[in-house]
């Protein structure tokens, strides 16, 4: 037995008191004498063996903890998709006219970050779990418009925008210590609309509309330089927004004109395919289509209608998409599924925030902020704790405001 296998044989019968320093330095046989009973110590394989029942007994008991916690934030889910919980309002940065062009994501740390324009510039805010730190991250002209911000595999944050005075698409990439900003295309009049995605390979993409060409582009980034694999999209197209499936090809949603429907497009094995056509329900939909994949693999949409000023839903189901009307008004609709697989839509309804969330088959529909006024650019994302959060511009005060549903806490007894 080696020195050390015998130090830690000496440590389990100390802990268990199965041997004492005393006894252990006592001279004499070891041997009992003729008619002494057995020995009533363990093996130090007794001992190993429950050591390893307790540990066994330890990681069961984890286990189900953490089933009970998994039941737990279902059912809270499915109690909010029910029922109207309160929502926390307030105000992240009141600084001149500022909260234009909400996006909201947030960090692997679990806290809200925004990016918008806040007086002509580029703007970015980050909650570090007691206030908020803010960054002017470009301000080399009027920039910052349709911000949308993403946090990519290295858990760092990146900004797609427009640069307003010189009519060009930007990004902006943190590395932990230093922004860097890079002009992606300068053709003509371009970078509107932009919605910015991370793809598989870790690399950024960019949909926009192209104002000169009166198009929607696209621009991916390779690991060295941005290359423009247009979809191969005809005549006035608009409004886009950008995911990627889980087949790991990108896909857009965007409003065609001058039939002024909604469309969708996707990427192949090898090429785009061909455009279909999402919902033609009225003379003018589909204005600010929001796109995100469901935990079943399919597209979905939330858009605006501007015939009927309806907030519109639609979901491929296989090879169809079915699309009905979420709400009788909906502007700037900002769509993400929650854990619990269902659809939930933050939007605008005559200035004030107001939310969605499919239950069955129905809609709940909440007023978020019932203060707000001329509200605008709605964002909505869901926080580690499952709940949804919604920033969004305060058209009264020219502020930016974030709102995040309380979470559910059971019955409190009387005091």
């Amino acid at each position: 037995m080696h020195s050390t296998t015998r130090a830690s044989a000496l440590v389990l019968l100390l802990a268990f008191g199965l041997a004492t320093p005393a006894g252990l330095l006592a001279q004499g046989s070891l041997t009992p004498p003729p008619g002494a009973p057995a020995p009533s110590q363990k093996s130090l394989q007794q001992l190993w063996d429950a050591l390893q029942q307790q540990q066994s007994q330890l990681a069961q008991q984890q286990a189900l903890l953490a089933t009970q916690q998994a039941q737990l934030t279902r059912l809270q889910l499915s109690i909010a998709g029910t029922t109207s919980f309160a929502w926390n309002v307030s105000t992240v940065d009141s600084t001149g006219q500022t909260g234009y062009f909400a996006s909201l994501a947030f960090a692997p740390d679990g806290q809200p970050a925004v990016a918008y324009r806040g007086n002509g510039t580029l703007r970015y805010a980050r909650f570090n779990g007691t206030s908020w730190a803010f960054t002017t991250v470009d301000a080399t002209s009027i920039t910052g418009g349709y911000s949308s911000l993403v946090f990519d595999s290295s858990g760092q944050p990146q900004i797609s925008y427009y640069d307003t005075t010189n009519g060009a698409l930007r990004h902006a990439k943190f590395n932990g210590a230093t922004w860097t900003l890079t002009t992606v295309d300068t053709t003509g009049d371009t970078g509107l609309d932009s919605s910015l995605a991370i793809g598989p390979d870790g690399h950024p993409a960019i949909a926009y509309y192209d104002v000169t060409n009166d198009t929607v582009r696209f621009a991916r980034f390779n690991g060295t330089s941005w290359t423009f694999p247009h979809p191969p999209l005809q005549g006035a197209n608009s409004d886009p927004s950008l995911a990627f499936g889980p087949d790991g090809q990108p896909a857009i949603a965007y409003r065609k004109g001058p039939e002024l429907e909604l469309r969708y497009i996707s990427y192949g094995p090898s090429s785009w395919n061909s455009p279909v056509t999402v919902d033609t329900a009225s003379a003018n939909t589909g204005w600010f289509p929001s796109l995100a994949f469901g935990p079943d693999g399919q597209p979905a949409i939330a858009y605006w209608d501007a015939s009927f000023g309806d907030l519109r839903y639609a979901r491929r189901n296989g090879g169809i998409w079915v699309a009905a009307t979420v709400d009788s008004s909906g502007y700037t609709p900002s769509l993400a599924f929650g854990p619990d697989g269902q659809p939930a839509i933050g939007y605008v309804v005559n200035g004030v925030a107001r939310h969605a969330r499919l239950s069955g088959s129905s809609w709940v529909l909440t007023t978020v902020d019932a203060q707000a006024s001329n509200g605008d650019y709605a964002s909505l994302a869901f926080g580690p704790d499952g709940l949804p959060a919604i920033a969004y511009f305060y058209g009264q005060g020219f502020d930016l405001r974030l709102a995040r549903q309380l979470p559910f806490r059971g019955p409190r007894s009387a005091p």
